[in-house]
């Protein structure tokens, strides 16, 4: 997931993306916030932003977490489990799921392998 780095005028409290106009505006020495690429939230430290929305899928039927954009987060969302509680799927549920995979990551990965 993304974080943006961004800059607090400690005077006017607006945000910039450059701290050159963050120092022009008002304080010489702006505060450094990051924030959180999915829900736009602000953290003044770079890992609480990473942290944020940390999006992890929990499998329903074993309740393992599973990372947002792997294949078991997307065998979930389209199948309705993860393939370490059920490693079997027909082959149109396999296909869908290696190509949403390849969509969202731009990498081929075959699901039974």
């Amino acid at each position: 997931m993304d974080v943006e780095e961004v800059y607090l005028c400690g005077d006017c409290g607006e945000d910039y993306n450059d701290i050159m106009e963050a120092r022009a505006c008002c304080a010489p020495t702006p505060e450094t916030a990051y924030v959180c690429g999915h829900c736009d939230k602000q953290h003044r430290a770079e890992d609480d932003a990473l942290a944020c929305c940390d999006q992890r899928t929990l499998c329903p039927t074993c309740f393992r977490s599973h990372g947002i954009n792997s294949l078991d987060s997307l065998a979930i969302k389209i199948a309705g489990h993860c393939r370490t509680c059920n490693p079997h799927f027909d082959y149109d549920t396999q296909a869908q799921i290696e190509e949403l995979h390849f969509q969202s990551r731009g990498e081929w990965i075959a699901l039974n392998k």
